[in-house]
C-alpha cells in the first residue's frame, strides 16, 4: 500500500512539472505591441506618426525584427476595424507608418501582429478650413491651368526681334574708273539669320573706305532692306563698305575695284585714265554725237575713233 501511494506521488510530481513547462514556454513565446502617436489632435490632410514596438516576452533581447505589423483603425460609432497600412519591424522590432485621415471625427487607433493587439489610443481629427474634396479640386485645377499655359507659351509663335544688318552688293567687282558702280541691299535680320521687316523707320550708317556712297539711308517701316549705290574711284584695291544701326549687329562686305584699260581712240596707245591727251600721239580723245559699237567687246566709241578706247581693237572708218 505504501508502495503504491509513493509511486502516485512521483506521478502527480511528475505532472505538475511539465504543466508548469509548458505554461513557461507559453509565455516566453508571447508577444507584446506597445503604441505611440506623435500628435493626438490633427486637422484632416495632416499627417499622423503611429509607432512602437513588437518585443518577446521574458526573451532577451527583447526586440523582434522582421515582423509586419497591421494599423488598424476605427471610426466612432462603427463596429469594424479597417487596415489603414502595414510596416516591418527592424533589427530592433520597432516599427513607424505615416497615417494621413481622409475625414473628421474620433478615431480608435492600434497595431495587430496576429492574434497580438496593442492598446488602443484615441486621434481626434477636425474638419480642414476647406473640405479635403475642394482642395483637391482647386490645387487639380490649378495644375491644369499651369499646364495649359505651360503648352500655350512653348507652342506659340515666339516674337521676332531685330538682331542684325547684312549688306549684299552686286557686283562685287567694279572698274576703278570712278563711273563703274556696284548695288547695295541692306537686309534686317532675326536672331535666326531671316530677313526680318521693320516695325519702325531705321536709320542705317553706311562707311566705305573709298569710292563714293551716301552715309545714312533710312528703311522705311515695314520692308526688310534699303538699297543704295557705291562709286568706283580711280584707286585700284579693296573697298571695305561697313553698315550700322543702333544696337544691331552691324556688317560688312568688300567690294573690288580693278583696272579699267584705256586707249588712244586715234594711235590705239594705252592711256591713263585720268590724261587728257594721248602721251604718244598728243592728240585728245574724240568726241561727237555719232557712235559706233566696238564690235571686239561691244564698247559704244564715237564713229571717228580708230581704235576702241575699252580694248583697243582697231576700228572700221
Amino acid at each position: 500500500m505504501r508502495k503504491r501511494s509513493f509511486l502516485f506521488v512521483l506521478s502527480l510530481i511528475a505532472f505538475s512539472v511539465c504543466v508548469a513547462q509548458v505554461s513557461a514556454q507559453i509565455v516566453i513565446l508571447g508577444y507584446a505591441l506597445s503604441i505611440s502617436v506623435d500628435n493626438t489632435t490633427v486637422t484632416v490632410g495632416e499627417v499622423v506618426t503611429i509607432m512602437g514596438r513588437l518585443t518577446h516576452i521574458l526573451l532577451s533581447p527583447p526586440g523582434v525584427p522582421d515582423k509586419t505589423v497591421s494599423i488598424e483603425v476605427r471610426l466612432e460609432g462603427e463596429a469594424a476595424w479597417m487596415k489603414v497600412g502595414e510596416d516591418v519591424t527592424d533589427s530592433n522590432g520597432f516599427y513607424s507608418f505615416t497615417w494621413t485621415p481622409s475625414r473628421d471625427g474620433d478615431y480608435a487607433v492600434r497595431v495587430a501582429f496576429g492574434d497580438t493587439k496593442s492598446s488602443v489610443i484615441t486621434v481626434t481629427v477636425n474638419p480642414a478650413a476647406f473640405p479635403l474634396e475642394i482642395i483637391i479640386g482647386v490645387a487639380a485645377a490649378v495644375v491644369a491651368v499651369v499646364v495649359v499655359v505651360i503648352v500655350y507659351l512653348k507652342r506659340r509663335p515666339k516674337k521676332l526681334k531685330p538682331a542684325a544688318l547684312r549688306i549684299v552688293a552686286e557686283p562685287e567687282t567694279i572698274f576703278a574708273d570712278g563711273k563703274s558702280t556696284s548695288n547695295l541691299a541692306i537686309e534686317l535680320l532675326d536672331q535666326d539669320g531671316n530677313p526680318l521687316a521693320t516695325d519702325e523707320d531705321r536709320e542705317v550708317s553706311l562707311y566705305a573706305t573709298e569710292g563714293h556712297i551716301v552715309n545714312q539711308v533710312a528703311m522705311p517701316k515695314g520692308r526688310t532692306s534699303v538699297s543704295t549705290t557705291l562709286t568706283s574711284s580711280t584707286s585700284i584695291g579693296t573697298v571695305v563698305i561697313t553698315a550700322e544701326s543702333g544696337r544691331l549687329a552691324g556688317d560688312r562686305i568688300e567690294v573690288t575695284f580693278k583696272e579699267k584699260k584705256r586707249y588712244c581712240m586715234h594711235c590705239g596707245e594705252r592711256m591713263p585714265m585720268e590724261a587728257r591727251s594721248c602721251p604718244r600721239c598728243g592728240n585728245a580723245p574724240p568726241s561727237g554725237v555719232d557712235t559706233k559699237v566696238c564690235s571686239n567687246c561691244g564698247e559704244v566709241v564715237p564713229i571717228v575713233a580708230k581704235y576702241c578706247s575699252a580694248c583697243g581693237a582697231s576700228q572700221p572708218t
